[in-house]
């Protein structure tokens, strides 16, 4: 999602959704944004989950609303020139450590992530044979990254 205030300042969110997430943006949310004051961000917010509450609350919608919401606080960071971390009370914390959502733990610890979490690619249909697999993978990528790397499954 990108917004564009009056003065040109352009801010992005992004979500899940692709197309269909496109299309409540545009064709449903944007009748709450065009023209309105960013700093009411609560309030915008307010007003786009109320007009989607038939059709909304959890999935889609939310992820649709929640790109809105990120590309407002963008907005208000470039607006104000600073970062947006400042705007909503400031630092908590000294140093953040982020873990990656990944196929190849290996390059998250040579990137310098602090951990991995990766999927598992057989369910529950493919059977013993897809679980056993499952633990090779597992098995190989402990192997790789050493005994000190959080890894987790997605």
């Amino acid at each position: 999602v990108e917004i564009e205030l009056s003065n040109g300042i352009l801010g992005q969110g992004v979500s899940i959704g692709g197309e269909p997430g496109c299309f409540i943006v545009e064709r449903h949310l944007s009748r709450f944004l065009e023209g309105q004051d960013p700093h009411n961000v609560e309030l915008l917010w307010d007003q786009m989950y109320k007009a989607t509450v038939n059709y909304g609350r959890k999935g889609l919608t939310i992820q649709a609303i929640s790109a809105v919401d990120l590309a407002i606080w963008d907005c208000l960071g470039k607006l104000h020139n600073v970062p947006v971390y400042k705007l909503l009370g400031g630092k908590t914390k000294g140093v953040l450590d982020v873990y990656a959502t990944t196929a190849r733990p290996d390059i998250a610890k040579k990137l310098g992530f602090v951990g991995a979490k990766f999927p598992l690619p057989y369910g529950p249909a493919d059977g013993e044979k897809g679980m056993k697999a499952n633990v090779e993978l597992v098995k190989k990528f402990r192997k790789e990254v050493g005994a000190d790397f959080p890894l987790m499954i997605d």
